[in-house]
């Protein structure tokens, strides 16, 4: 008979498991999410083969888009004609959360919709929620939450007169970036959630969420310190970028440039309310 573990080993276990992405139990028994997708056998990479006068020190073409398959269309579609009969918040979040195209609603424990004051002057978007936003229910949870709040205050805002949402509402599996179908799945509802809430102006948090919502592939260091204007909804929007919650806590020496890009924000927020 086996000794019981320890808790020490125990903890080990449990730490290699969230490192391998099995951070998050899903139900009481255990399931293959995948079981009924075929997944076609990878092909061997070959190394790219350079056009004539190509430098080869030259920068990485932009990764594929999405496959245009009918399948893929047929889902997307349907996605916007969902999104599009959402004349309410409410009607919004209900829609998004029935809808079973997206493979991450099933992978998810649950859907997190939104945070903070709808019809707030500003949105402030992330791409997707982290594991303590899915845990606790709640957008920007946990030490992001925390830091939100505090570069919020220091501008003179809380999550009283901001609105909060996510590009994608559910948890990638181990906090991986969306594949470019789930993306494309969820931005429908993205820009009817955005229509619907009107903000006056939208603070991107991330390289990632930026790319997602304006369909750019510029790098953090080229979006940030300049206003973009987001125009898929009724009027367009004034759009900032700055890091995400998550760069500045692994990257805590960018905490200046965050805040610089925070008081631009603010200025240009309060010549608004002053107009």
């Amino acid at each position: 008979m086996h000794d019981p573990m320890t808790a020490g080993a125990l903890e080990g276990l449990l730490r290699w498991y969230v490192a391998m992405g099995a951070d998050a139990a899903v139900d009481e028994e255990p399931r293959d999410c995948f079981a009924a997708r075929e997944t076609p056998e990878p092909a061997k990479r070959q190394a790219p083969s350079l056009a004539p006068g190509q430098d080869q020190n030259a920068a990485p073409a932009s990764p594929p888009r999405l496959e245009a398959t009918p399948a893929a269309e047929a889902l997307i579609g349907q996605a916007e004609e969902l999104a599009a009969h959402a004349t309410t918040l409410e009607e919004l979040r209900h829609a998004w959360e029935n809808f079973q195209g997206c493979g991450l609603a099933a992978t998810a424990s649950q859907m997190i919709f939104s945070g903070g004051t709808p019809g707030a002057r500003v949105m402030i978007l992330g791409a997707a929620p982290g594991s303590d936003d899915e845990r606790q229910g709640e957008a920007f949870a946990g030490a992001a939450g925390r830091l939100i709040d505090a570069m919020l205050k220091s501008i003179g805002l809380s999550r009283n007169n901001v609105y909060l949402a996510n590009v994608i509402p559910w948890r990638p599996p181990g906090n991986r970036p969306p594949a470019p179908l789930e993306a494309a799945l969820c931005l429908p509802f993205t820009r009817r959630h955005i229509a619907l809430a009107d903000p006056d102006l939208i603070l991107c948090l991330g390289e990632r969420t930026a790319q997602l919502l304006l369909g750019t592939k510029e790098p953090l260091a080229r979006l940030r310190g300049r206003w973009l204007t987001y125009e898929d909804g009724p009027a367009p929007v004034k759009t900032a970028v700055t890091f995400s919650p998550d760069h500045l806590l692994s990257q805590p020496l960018q905490k200046k440039r965050a805040w610089l890009d925070l008081l631009a924000f603010a200025k240009v927020l309060e010549a608004k309310v002053g107009s």
